[in-house]
């Protein structure tokens, strides 16, 4: 319902992020949920059940990795600028994603595919420094939680033009696909 554009808390939710992993039952899928204000993320949880991870951030309070016995370690982006790890989707890397990773080669270190908002976990850890998504097929249900996950890991999530994510739109398609880094020079490179 559009009514829930005038509202001022709004809940965004993708229950199986990654329908295809799930049922190629690789354990790429994931669980997003996120509270937005005023159009802006400010609680985000992504939950991995087959990895049993659960990763969340509260905005401006970091981001916080919780494993399946209960431990739990606040997590930080990689402090790369070359040697980058490149994080694609596993069953939707397209021929300009491949193009824009070809340009810069020379920076690249290793593409390495991951499906749903594992991209996002894993960079938010440092395991990654950037991930490129051209497509406007994604749904703001598919990157609320993440931005927040990987903003709050001291990362940059923004669409493909270098521009902040707004939520609760009418038009749920992000249309300018989306681009996550680990800092600032990495994002120029890319963008």
């Amino acid at each position: 319902s559009l009514s829930r554009l005038e509202e001022e808390y709004v809940f965004v939710v993708d229950p199986l992020d990654g329908t295809e992993d799930f049922v190629k039952r690789d354990g790429s899928y994931g669980i997003n949920l996120a509270l937005v204000k005023d159009h802006r993320v400010i609680i985000g949880m992504v939950a991995c059940p087959e990895r049993n991870l659960l990763c969340y951030a509260r905005e401006n309070q970091g981001t916080i990795l919780r494993y399946g016995d209960g431990r739990e370690e606040r997590i930080h982006v990689s402090t790369r600028k070359d040697h980058l790890r490149a994080f694609v989707s596993k069953t939707h890397f397209d021929q300009r994603e491949e193009e824009a990773l070809n340009r810069h080669n020379d920076l690249i270190e290793e593409v390495i595919p991951l499906g749903a908002c594992n991209k996002a976990l894993e960079l938010a850890r440092g395991n990654g420094e950037i991930c490129l998504r051209y497509t406007d097929k994604t749904k703001e249900w598919d990157v609320c939680a993440p931005d927040l996950i990987v903003r709050e890991a001291g990362g940059i999530f923004v669409d493909t033009l270098g521009k902040p994510f707004v939520y609760n739109r009418k038009d749920v398609y992000n249309r300018n696909g989306y681009f996550m880094a680990n800092c600032v020079e990495n994002e120029r490179i890319f963008l």
